[in-house]
């Protein structure tokens, strides 16, 4: 809003927490400052009201509008909604920071169709296991095959630490929530070993150099997605990594075009495997 936006500068430029320590004049103008301030909060408490009511409440409660029937209208004009000498209530954050680690519990939980959330019980952190969901899965796979390359280019080009880091950071969650989608618990998963879940991205990354058709990654592999022998999922995975190396190593040397198209064969059939 402007509104709010005005107000922000009315306040930051009068600086009133100075004034009031200043002459009676500076005094006076520091009064006149937060007086018109909480009354341009009030004013927004009521724009707002429509699509944030409990917000709305909240705010208005803050600013002790006892009676809100004589402040919820809309003003063709700036009215002056709380009078000289009104008392306001006790402030206190109106919104919650959200940290990051409550952005990725949501994500996990709220991941995949409604109907396969699981219910956290009243006590208990949510399962991350949900039902396989291959359309959601290749969704994904594309998502962590795009981020892996931006990863990937970063660290090419040596670009600033933070900016890797953030990049990296978003993989990881990409990677989580695509374990989730194959149906697999990504907290059980790491406990088995995080080299598992790296080769996995590498080998999303690498098979979609290596594949001419994009259909070649549109789902992800049968055994990743719901092989019960762990070994030889990733055994397999080691191998489509391995081979996606020696295509894009023929494709960078211009290799015969023979021995390029024998590459890409043997891999997409370890990709069906």
């Amino acid at each position: 809003f402007n509104i709010s936006r005005l107000g922000n500068q009315l306040m930051q430029h009068n600086t009133p927490w100075k004034l009031v320590k200043g002459s009676a004049e500076d005094k006076a103008r520091a009064g006149t400052v937060v007086g018109l301030s909480a009354n341009l909060a009030c004013l927004l408490s009521i724009l707002i009201q429509p699509f944030m009511p409990d917000l709305s409440a909240k705010l208005q409660g803050q600013l002790g509008v006892t009676d809100p029937d004589t402040v919820n209208f809309i003003p063709e004009k700036m009215p002056i909604l709380l009078p000289s000498g009104h008392k306001i209530g006790e402030p206190s954050p109106l919104i919650a920071e959200i940290k990051q680690d409550k952005i990725n519990e949501l994500k996990v939980r709220y991941a995949g169709k409604q109907s396969s959330r699981p219910s956290p019980g009243p006590t208990s952190t949510p399962t991350t296991a949900v039902k396989a969901d291959p359309t959601l899965a290749a969704a994904l796979e594309k998502e962590v095959t795009a981020q892996g390359n931006i990863v990937r280019d970063l660290k090419a080009a040596k670009s600033d630490k933070d900016q890797i880091s953030a990049a990296v950071a978003k993989l990881l969650d990409l990677k989580k929530q695509l374990a989730i989608a194959q149906g697999v618990d990504p907290a059980a998963d790491s406990k088995k070993g995080g080299k598992k879940s790296g080769n996995s991205n590498k080998q999303t990354s690498q098979n979609k150099e290596a594949s001419p058709s994009p259909q070649a990654v549109a789902a992800p592999p049968p055994a990743a997605a719901g092989s019960s022998d762990p070994a030889a999922v990733a055994a397999l995975e080691q191998q489509v990594a391995d081979q996606g190396n020696v295509v894009r190593e023929l494709k960078a040397a211009k290799g015969d075009k023979d021995e390029i198209t024998a590459a890409v064969a043997k891999l997409l059939d370890l990709k069906k495997q």
